[in-house]
């Protein structure tokens, strides 16, 4: 098969052996090329992220940075999939054959451009963060990676909750920007649209430790059940960028958590490049 026209499937790290069996399926079927590594990629066809958030991060980060006109199709196999749910719900999706054959063609798939956002230099698809909960969230997630995705992501955000409300050193306990409506399975910002160049900035404001912890629990208490938090609780609103003063150690982006000690300022806004994302559907 001509190189322009071939599948990449970036498989990701934690996928489980079910997805894994259906990856290597995939390949089969359409005479793809499995792959682990980021900087495997390259120009060709069709591009499918089998994984979770993290995974088509890696995917997105890739082909920017490669300067690469690549479509990327994601099938939903992660802990939360928030890209993929977002996406689908605003464009709706394909069907996987159907994405392959067109992408082979050359279809340029325009209604699924959007631009990924940028917090200092490192990229998101769907969200970012540096409060405590955030931040917490992703180490407490990477250290559940092995349990079940039924239970896995009400568990982690307890956790995190409760940890986030007990360390004393934590005085920023929320602030989220996200290009998504989704934080997690909830609808939490419902005006938030992918496709759009705003994003939403939501954080808590407020310099009391303990009324800050309440305020987090109130908003997490609303969030599950996907009504807004009352006013006073939690700010939100959108921007098309924002100056955001360190210090900080940490930045937490697509649900994972990163070291990043910033101690000036740094700038969150949406990237200067689009990227062709496609939601997948009925991929099994």
């Amino acid at each position: 098969m001509a190189h322009e026209q071939e599948l990449t499937i970036l498989l990701g790290k934690h996928t489980d052996l079910r997805m894994q069996r259906y990856a290597h399926r995939v390949a089969d079927v359409y005479s793809g090329k499995i792959i682990e590594n980021d900087d495997e990629i390259k120009a060709g066809g069709p591009l499918l992220s089998f994984g979770g958030d993290h995974t088509a991060q890696r995917a997105v980060r890739a082909i920017i940075k490669g300067g690469i006109n690549r479509p990327i199709g994601v099938i939903e196999a992660g802990t939360n999939n928030v890209l993929h749910r977002s996406w689908n719900d605003e464009k709706g999706g394909m069907e996987l054959a159907d994405f392959i054959t067109r992408a082979r063609e050359g279809d340029d798939f325009f209604r699924f451009q959007f631009s990924p956002g940028l917090i200092g230099r490192r990229l998101f698809n769907v969200d970012a963060g540096v409060g405590g909960f955030e931040i917490k969230a992703g180490h407490v997630s990477k250290m559940f990676r092995d349990l079940p995705r039924s239970i896995r992501p009400k568990l982690s955000s307890f956790v995190a909750a409760v940890a986030t409300v007990l360390d004393l050193k934590v005085r920023h306990p929320l602030e989220i920007f996200s290009n998504a409506p989704f934080i997690g399975k909830r609808r939490v910002f419902p005006e938030q649209k992918l496709g759009s160049s705003t994003i939403t900035h939501a954080f808590i404001d407020d310099d009391d430790p303990f009324r800050s912890k309440v305020k987090l629990a109130a908003t997490l208490y609303c969030w599950q059940r996907e009504i807004q938090p009352p006013p006073g609780v939690l700010t939100t609103r959108q921007i098309a960028q924002h100056e955001l003063k360190g210090p900080f150690t940490h930045v937490w982006t697509d649900g994972d958590t990163h070291i990043n000690s910033i101690e000036g300022s740094i700038l969150v806004k949406r990237a200067d490049e689009q990227v062709t994302v496609v939601p997948i559907l009925n991929h099994q």
